[in-house]
């Protein structure tokens, strides 16, 4: 049984993964190994054009729906807007002010998709160095990978991997081994679920004649009122006058809010072996599997998750495992 070769821990099988090992009697050999990588969304769902936000025909700024007016049959003029009132202020100081008439046919599907999705680069480097002698063999690597994705902003990965592997075979009798392995894992992720923080259903749900490229700001309540600054700017909410978006601006949440986690693992795996006789081999293996999980979540005042509250979460995850194998096994013909 596959417990009887490989220990307790492989009762309900096993998969056997090799790694790399110096040979004996040989040189020093060293590896470089580098690999650059360029990805693009291929194929996108197709975003129509010709109708505004809005319902049955009629524009409406703050409806959930893109089924308003015919884009082509405005005047082009520029919007007739309120300027004696409520407005809101994009951190580069361009203003939004309530809309009476929406003239302008501009749409934003490019804009926003660009502003949503770019060129994601993938970086995997690594060096290795093994050689032995008659009764040795050693094998080192360090590897580091890093990752930024096709969705722009917080959406990155990285991991740095260290790995040594040695045998000594003492005499005829007795061999020891040790592999060691360690990895450090980084990772920021852009929350793209189905819900109202998600940035793809954000994105998907904005009408084309909304531009989001300006989703952060101060509200302002009127000319000389105090702002409320850190405003999310949706379609949904275009003047920032609410804490709740109801649908995240998706550059607000690739920007905005943190999703991190920050893995450490370190695995070792000692073996001794011994044959007093050509028929029996006896093994003591003794392994060590210890990992910690760092998590944070924040989600900032006027993101759609926590009713724009504002929320952040900390958690560590640490679990160690140890495990001493002791196998004997027999090979002996009779007769």
């Amino acid at each position: 049984s596959a417990a009887a070769l490989w220990g307790s821990r492989a009762a309900n099988g096993v998969i056997i993964i090799n790694t790399k090992s110096g040979r004996k009697d040989d040189k020093i050999n060293i590896g470089i190994s580098s690999t650059l990588s360029f990805d693009r969304v291929n194929t996108f769902h197709p975003m129509q054009s010709n109708y505004g936000q809005g319902m049955n025909g009629v524009y409406s700024p703050t409806h959930a729906n893109s089924w308003g007016d015919r884009i082509a049959d405005r005047s082009g003029l520029p919007d007739q807007v309120n300027t004696s009132g409520r407005f809101f202020e994009a951190t580069d100081g361009t203003r939004y002010f309530p809309i009476i008439q929406k003239n302008a046919t501009d749409t934003f599907v490019d804009d926003n998709y660009n502003n949503t999705f770019g060129t994601g680069v993938f970086y995997d480097n690594s060096i290795n160095i093994s050689g032995g002698d008659a009764k040795s063999d050693y094998y080192f690597s360090l590897g580091d990978l890093n990752q930024q994705g096709v969705m722009l902003g917080n959406n990155d990965y990285r991991r740095t991997t260290l790995r040594l592997n040695t045998s000594r075979k003492f005499n005829e009798y007795v061999k020891i081994s040790n592999r060691t392995g360690y990895t450090r894992t980084f990772s920021n992720r852009v929350g793209r679920g189905n819900n109202t923080a998600g940035a793809q259903l954000g994105f998907l749900r904005t009408p084309p004649d909304f531009n989001n490229v300006h989703y952060k700001g101060s509200f302002y309540a009127n000319a000389n009122a105090t702002p409320i600054e850190n405003r999310q700017r949706s379609y949904r909410r275009y003047l920032g006058d609410s804490p709740i978006p109801i649908f995240n601006n998706p550059i607000w949440t690739m920007y905005e809010p943190l999703n991190t986690t920050l893995v450490h693992r370190f695995i070792n795996s000692f073996d001794i072996e011994i044959k007093p006789v050509d028929w029996f081999t006896f093994n003591s293996r003794l392994g060590l599997d210890n990992y910690s999980d760092q998590r944070s979540e924040y989600a900032p005042i006027s993101d759609s998750s926590g009713s724009g509250e504002g929320s952040y979460s900390e958690s560590m995850i640490t679990e160690s495992e140890v495990n001493l194998d002791l196998i004997g096994r027999a090979f002996k013909e009779f007769g």
